[in-house]
């Protein structure tokens, strides 16, 4: 079974950084995880983090297929 995982920085109408997680089956409904950061610091230092811990555990950076 194929799945993917993805991870985004953005800021809301408000002005606020968001991390933004959305994973799931490929071809099917996906989940949504959306975490409020001060900062898109923040929010870039701890999708980092999170890609690390996804690539540890089988999943492979669109670039790298």
């Amino acid at each position: 079974m194929q799945r993917f995982y993805r991870l985004t920085g953005t800021r809301d109408l408000f002005g606020t950084a968001l991390l933004v997680r959305e994973w799931g089956r490929i071809g099917v409904f996906s989940r949504e995880r959306v975490e409020a950061k001060r900062s898109l610091a923040g929010a870039r230092r701890d999708a980092e983090r999170l890609a690390a811990r996804k690539c540890r555990r089988g999943y492979v950076p669109v670039g790298d297929r």
